[in-house]
């Protein structure tokens, strides 16, 4: 079962849709996508992460990442009056930013555990902020779980219950993994298409990337929208009078 409790005061159509995940979410828990159904999961998720690693030591256009002082660069941009997503914070000033002149309240983290720690954040440091904080690590240049969307997503719902509470949705450069969280949660909140939630992340997050049309970005993001469309259709079959 989902570690996330739903508070009592959580409005009825987010918690319809919240359980509706939770029965996505439980149906796939086990359902390790198409190229991790052939190869162990373990196997390739430590593949990504060497690959994410020597990409990482390839010479790069530094300004990519880092100003002309050669500080790392912060960027975010808004999706919804409730999401925002963009690069890592760098340090507790960053998330001080967030918190005060964004009203962001809690934080999914995409990025893997090396991730944090070469941008040298101490343990706590978002929860230390006063944010909540949920971290599904994934490798640089591969895809979350579909279970890990899913819960990413039930996360988000939850900490914009309430007004005027916002979440932000990171990973590294902000471009692929975060991107595809908050395309989900547009699918899931909004009833948007695919194609709506894209050109809706795009136009706020235009360096947006999920890769070539086979990459399994595109996949678990079709997937999600089925996952979805299936609730939605098994709440309208459920709702169905008698005969």
């Amino acid at each position: 079962s989902s570690s996330m409790s739903l508070p009592a005061n959580l409005p009825a159509e987010v918690r319809l849709i919240w359980e509706h995940l939770e029965r996505a979410r439980l149906e796939k828990v086990k359902d390790n996508g198409n190229i991790e159904a052939e190869i162990p999961r373990v196997v390739k998720r430590g593949f990504d992460k060497v690959i994410a690693r020597v990409v990482r030591s390839l010479p790069s256009d530094k300004s990519v990442d880092h100003n002309e002082t050669g500080q790392r660069l912060f960027d975010f941009g808004r999706i919804t009056d409730e999401v925002l997503v963009g690069r890592v914070p760098r340090n507790t000033s960053d998330l001080k930013l967030l918190r005060d002149e964004e009203s962001v309240h809690a934080v999914v983290s995409m990025s893997e555990d090396w991730e944090l720690r070469d941008l040298g954040w101490p343990p706590g440091m978002v929860c230390n902020a006063g944010m909540t904080w949920i971290h599904l690590p994934t490798p640089d240049y591969s895809a979350p779980r579909l279970c890990d969307l899913i819960s990413a997503v039930q996360f988000i719902l939850l900490h914009t219950a309430e007004k005027d509470r916002c979440v932000y949705v990171h990973c590294n450069r902000g471009r692929s993994r975060s991107c595809l969280v908050v395309l989900c949660y547009l699918i899931a909140r909004y009833g948007c298409s695919s194609a709506q939630a894209l050109e809706r992340v795009r136009s706020a997050r235009p360096t947006m990337t999920l890769g070539p049309s086979f990459s399994g970005f595109w996949s678990n993001l079709r997937r999600f929208e089925e996952a979805v469309a299936l609730c939605h259709a098994r709440r309208s079959l459920h709702a169905r009078p008698g005969p």
